[in-house]
């Protein structure tokens, strides 16, 4: 292939759109199937809890890392602490 008649401009552009087909080709996917087994229990628990004590246990912090882990697999967060690492840097889906 060559990039003779191409313009500078065109280029980037080809440059451009190709980071971000691989920028959404990076993005997690929803599992087709999830298990909300421990999601029930961890909800059922924090229920509990408040309706016991009155306060929120200790396990309350966690409602979003297993709600994402059950969405979207154990590995999510390898991908949300890179994206969060990297910033604004898309350098980062290359690697």
């Amino acid at each position: 292939m060559t990039l003779e008649g191409y313009s500078l401009d065109e280029l980037k552009y080809a440059v451009r759109e190709k980071e971000e087909l691989l920028r959404l080709a990076n993005i997690p996917k929803m599992i087709d199937n999830p298990d909300f087994t421990d999601l029930i229990s961890m909800c059922e628990a924090y229920i509990e809890g408040l309706s016991e004590n009155g306060i929120e246990t200790e396990e309350s912090g966690y409602f979003m890392e297993l709600l994402l882990e059950t969405l979207y697999g154990d590995n999510v967060y390898d991908w949300i602490n890179k994206a969060i690492e990297e910033g604004e840097d898309d350098d980062w889906i290359f690697s």
